[in-house]
């Protein structure tokens, strides 16, 4: 609709960055689960010119680890997935470098989740590509009331860069970091235009 009216570029023009828990359980007063988001990815890679992100902890790609690879990349999509690689990826699109590791610190062997000494390694090997966007699911530590990781937040203090984080809100969308933009993603849909 923004875009039928002009507001922001067609959307043949637009790039779209997706920081995970897309899932959304048929109970609507029940949190969190496990689903397939696969649909959700297609539904935004159908009309924009290229989707890029990373799973969050209620999110899957599919069933099998094959199910993941052979999603990660579409035509018009990049799915960044640790899960995939290992240690997180690396892409080009829209003239930028896009690097982002997926998942939440947590307890390792649930779903999508990292020791924070694997996701805060995982998080420095990408930021050594040098990206201009990094995007994670798990977010920085905001303050001393919020928890977060204290290892990403102390990387993204040294990137000169922008990175967009998910898994809990942000007190506000855009968070000075250090040297770096943070953009709190988590329950909000944010537009940015490149200035004319």
């Amino acid at each position: 609709m923004l875009a039928d009216c002009g507001v922001i570029p067609p959307l043949d023009r637009t790039g779209v960055v997706l920081a995970g828990d897309l899932y959304c359980h048929v109970d609507p007063y029940r949190l969190g689960g496990l689903g397939d988001v696969r649909p959700v990815w297609r539904a935004f890679a159908d009309p924009c010119a290229w989707v890029v992100g990373v799973p969050g902890n209620h999110d899957s790609i599919g069933i099998t680890k094959l199910d993941r690879i052979n999603f990660a990349r579409g035509d018009n999509w990049a799915v960044l997935d640790i899960a995939v690689s290992g240690e997180g990826e690396s892409v080009v699109l829209g003239g930028m470098r896009i690097s982002g590791v997926g998942g939440a610190v947590g307890r390792p062997g649930r779903p999508n989740r990292l020791s924070e000494d694997q996701f805060v390694g995982a998080v420095a090997k990408q930021l050594a590509t040098r990206p201009d966007l990094l995007i994670t699911h798990q977010h920085p530590a905001f303050d001393g009331s919020r928890p977060g990781s204290q290892g990403l937040r102390a990387l993204l203090e040294r990137f000169d860069g922008v990175a967009v984080f998910g898994h809990n809100r942000a007190p506000q969308p855009l968070l000075p970091i250090g040297s770096c933009t943070g953009i709190g993603a988590d329950g909000r849909v944010l537009v940015l235009t490149i200035p004319r």
